[in-house]
């Protein structure tokens, strides 16, 4: 899926690459998809009153989808304000055609510990190690 192809609403958080924990958020106020320029139109990331220009290289947009609430990460080619028939707005160009993100390792815990385990109707109780523990998955484990 390409970044003109989200709907109006699609949640946007923009971060630096290896730098997830800073983050600026918007959304998409006007997807451009009538011929494929690659860039979208998001509400304007406004801080103290002040409209936000984010000149950082490496930049990410991971576009959470309003149709089928899946993330997509973007490259950031171009980005900044721009004032279109009198309304200030953020746009954002990407050409890349992203696939679903896997944000599986953000709801992991990970951890070592050893436990006894029966792996579905088998009766028998195996000793192992258990890895991690994922919210709505099962666990990753090993025997010893």
């Amino acid at each position: 899926m390409m970044i003109h192809e989200h709907t109006s609403g699609s949640h946007v958080k923009l971060f630096q690459k290896y730098k997830e924990d800073e983050f600026w958020e918007t959304e998409i106020c006007e997807p451009v998809d009538k011929d494929p320029t690659g860039h979208c139109v998001c509400k304007p990331i406004v801080i103290n009153g002040s409209y936000v220009h984010i000149n950082v290289g490496n930049l990410i947009a991971e576009v959470t989808n309003t149709e089928d609430n899946r993330v997509y990460r973007y490259d950031v080619e171009k980005s900044g304000t721009i004032n279109w028939k009198g309304t200030v707005y953020y746009a954002l160009v990407s050409h890349k055609n992203s696939k679903p993100y896997n944000r599986r390792k953000e709801f992991r815990v990970e951890f070592v510990t050893m436990a006894d385990i029966q792996i579905k109707t088998n009766s028998k109780v195996r000793s192992c190690y258990v890895r991690d523990i994922y919210i709505t998955d099962r666990s990753r484990y090993f025997y010893s």
